[in-house]
C-alpha cells in the first residue's frame, strides 16, 4: 500500500470515529488531507469504495493481529488469554454507531464484514479446540462444532446491542469471566491445572 493511500484509509477512519459515516464527503476528506479532489480519486474511486477500503483495512489490521497470537503461544490455553487480549480491546474500542450506519447505508460492506469476521474467528477457535484436545488441555469428547458457535455466539453479543446487560461491569471483567467459564467446561484435569497456573500467574502481574 502507498504512503498516501494509507495516510487517506487512516485520515478516513478518524473522521468516521469523530463524525459518523454519512455526514463525512469527500470534500471534507480531501480538506482534512489537504490534497485535491482529483489526488483522492487517484486512490479511491467515490464514498462507497472509500468505506469499503477502510473497513477492509481495520479487518485485515486485527486479522493480523489475531494470527501473529495464534503463531507466537504456547499452548491452546496460552493462546486463548491472548486471543482474547485482542477481543477485548477490540470491543473496548467498538464504535456501536459507527456499526449501525455501517448497516443502514452500505449494508453490502456490512454482510461483507460480518461474514469475514465469522470466518476468522470460528477458524481461530475451531483451530484452538483442535490443538487442546492433541495437546491434552481439552476433552476429547467434546462436540467441536458446537463449542466453536458458543464461543462466536458470545463474542456477537459482547459487540452487539445486547451488551446492555452487562452496562455496569468492566468489559475485561466480562470477558475474563467468560473465557475461564469457557475453558473450565473444556479442560481436562492437565487443562485445568493450566489454567490454574495461568490465572495465578496474571493475578501476580497485576499485583505488581
Amino acid at each position: 500500500m502507498e504512503k498516501m493511500e494509507h495516510e487517506i484509509l487512516m485520515t478516513a477512519m478518524e473522521m468516521f470515529g469523530k463524525y459518523g459515516l454519512k455526514p463525512v464527503t469527500m470534500d471534507d476528506l480531501a480538506g482534512e488531507l489537504n490534497i485535491s479532489k482529483k489526488t483522492l480519486y487517484k486512490y479511491v474511486k467515490n464514498k462507497q469504495d472509500l468505506v469499503q477500503q477502510t473497513v477492509k483495512e481495520v479487518f485485515t489490521h486485527i486479522s493480523q493481529h489475531m494470527h501473529e497470537v495464534k503463531a507466537t503461544s504456547e499452548d491452546a490455553i496460552d493462546e486463548l488469554f491472548k486471543l482474547d487480549e485482542v477481543v477485548c480491546s477490540t470491543v473496548e474500542n467498538y464504535n456501536h454507531s459507527l456499526q449501525f450506519q455501517l448497516k443502514r447505508y452500505y449494508p453490502e460492506i456490512h454482510g461483507w464484514l460480518e461474514g469475514k469476521r465469522k470466518d476468522m474467528v470460528l477458524g481461530l477457535i475451531g483451530s484452538n479446540i483442535k490443538n487442546g484436545v492433541r495437546e491434552g488441555l481439552y476433552r476429547p469428547d467434546l462436540n467441536q462444532e458446537i463449542i466453536t458457535l458458543l464461543y462466536y455466539s458470545r463474542m456477537v453479543v459482547l459487540i452487539g446491542e445486547e451488551i446492555e446487560p452487562f452496562k455496569n461491569y468492566d468489559t475485561k471483567e466480562v470477558m475474563r469471566e467468560i473465557l475461564v467459564y469457557h475453558i473450565r467446561g473444556m479442560a481436562t484435569a492437565q487443562g485445568l491445572e493450566k489454567l490454574e497456573q495461568r490465572l495465578k500467574l496474571n493475578t501476580e502481574n497485576e499485583k505488581n
